[in-house]
């Protein structure tokens, strides 16, 4: 009957059941009957004072005649609003009133989203979105595509941000999308997830003179003439440029250029599955980066590194199989890592990881035979994730003894497993964990921690925002009592 009477309780569909009372009654059948009407007569009482406070309110509106303030807003600060809404639901707002049947097609931000479209569906709404908007700059153009996007659609939308001064554009997709980039000027960030480009790279690149920030995501550049390839260098103010797992597969020499690049960060990268063909040489011309991130990568040849500004250093390398690997194929990966430092020479802060230490030491006595390529180095982290990690002497010598004058200490950080140890802050979670001795007492615990919340919510919060729907009539009348009018 007891088991009944909860499942019955339980079945309601629009009252909230915490999971923990199913063991509160088991443990204490009747007093757990009490706690959970309790928890539902809290819970109900404090949706009736909502009701009622928002009703009296309004009505309180009402009487007063006041006026509906939110339409009265000017159209940019509506507009600002509506940016932070899917376009589809910014027009759903034009049925609110006369006011609001028009906004949304001057909104400067456009959020497309194909999740509650058919492929189909979803073309013919951007087609309808992009006629019946008005002729206006877009400010920011994002969009998240579920499900394949036709290419006439891709190039339409792309060509009608370009046309009207796109500044922000970005594009996501759950599949590998052919996208042909046009020429930009106005383009300022830029964010690619999933996309191949085709031969248009071989010719220009990347168009955009104004670009100052971009992110590419499991992008592929496919070349079929070159086998040197340079997409970047067109793109003469970029500021920021992340690659995150990209693919350049048939280049024999990747050049990255960038004369106002300050931060550069690359991800994923390596021979053969991440992304580059064996033997392709890397060079990266950047006369004013200050910071340089390379991790979840694996050692190439980076045949030129030119940062004379460099500031801040991060890499996390690593080499899978080492121990059926040949010496050859030993002492050419490390050969590499020690090349990438050799460009890092200028750096101050440097942070490593354990793994790109031990790549460092795959030869034995190789690293004994390099000089520290680091001459300016003012501080070294290496972080690790296990216990009582150890640097190998010669490597520490190899990575300070190039700082003359400076007393230098490398410095190891552990970290519990993969990162660092999460302290879980939920009471329940730590009160359940007790010992089985001490259950009853962490369940009454929670039953009392849980009564206290819905008084907590019931007393304080409830009425606060009740306050806060009618904020505008209630300070009406505080300014009237201050001033005594």
């Amino acid at each position: 009957m007891r088991v009944g009477f909860v499942d019955h309780i339980y079945d309601h569909p629009s009252i909230p059941s915490p999971a923990h009372h199913r063991c509160f009654l088991l443990c204490f059948p009747r007093l757990g009957q009490v706690s959970l009407i309790l928890h539902r007569v809290l819970w109900l009482s404090g949706s009736l004072v909502f009701v009622f406070f928002f009703f009296f309110f309004k009505m309180e509106d009402r009487e007063a005649g006041l006026q509906d303030r939110l339409s009265d807003l000017p159209d940019y600060i509506i507009h600002e609003i509506l940016c932070f809404l899917e376009i589809n639901q910014a027009i759903q707002t034009s049925v609110l009133s006369k006011r609001w049947k028009n906004l949304w097609a001057s909104v400067p931000d456009l959020n497309f989203s194909s999740k509650s479209f058919t492929e189909q569906t979803f073309a013919k709404f951007l087609r309808r979105v992009m006629s019946k908007r008005e002729d206006c700059n877009v400010r920011r153009l994002d969009m998240f595509a579920h499900l394949p996007v036709r290419l006439s659609s891709m190039e339409g939308l792309i060509n009608y941000a370009v046309a009207h001064q796109v500044e922000d554009f970005r594009f996501a997709s759950n599949d590998v999308q052919p996208v042909s980039l046009p020429a930009c000027g106005s383009l300022k960030t830029l964010f690619l997830s999933r996309c191949k480009f085709g031969d248009l790279l071989t010719s220009f690149g990347f168009g955009f003179v104004n670009l100052t920030s971009l992110d590419l995501y499991v992008c592929w550049f496919c070349y079929s003439e070159n086998d040197c390839g340079d997409p970047f260098a067109s793109c003469r103010n970029l500021r920021r440029l992340c690659l995150r797992y990209c693919r350049f597969p048939s280049l024999k020499r990747l050049k990255i250029t960038g004369f106002q690049l300050a931060s550069l960060e690359i991800q994923g990268f390596g021979y053969g599955d991440r992304g580059l063909q064996e033997g392709c040489e890397v060079e990266i011309f950047a006369p004013n980066l200050l910071s340089f991130v390379y991790k979840f990568s694996k050692p190439v040849d980076f045949c030129g590194l030119h940062f004379p500004s460099l500031d801040y250093v991060e890499v996390h390398v690593w080499q899978h199989g080492t121990d059926e690997a040949t010496d050859h194929d030993k002492r050419r990966v490390s050969l590499f890592l020690m090349s990438m430092f050799e460009g890092f020479g200028n750096a101050q802060s440097v942070k490593l990881y354990c793994e790109t230490i031990q790549v460092l030491d795959l030869v034995d006595g190789l690293l004994e035979q390099q000089p520290s390529p680091f001459k300016r180095l003012k501080k070294v982290d290496v972080q690790c994730n296990r216990e009582s990690f150890k640097v190998p002497a010669h490597v520490t010598n190899y990575l300070l003894a190039g700082t003359i004058g400076q007393e230098l200490h490398l410095e190891v950080i552990e970290l519990i497993g993969t990162c660092k140890l999460l302290v879980d802050l939920s009471f329940s979670f730590f009160l359940l964990s007790l010992p089985p001795m001490l259950t009853p007492l962490s369940i009454w615990s929670i039953e009392i921690y849980h009564l206290l919340l819905y008084v907590h919510i019931y007393l304080v919060l409830i009425p606060s925002f009740a306050f806060l729907l009618s904020s505008s009539y209630c300070l009406d009348n505080v300014v009237r009592h201050w001033l005594k009018i």
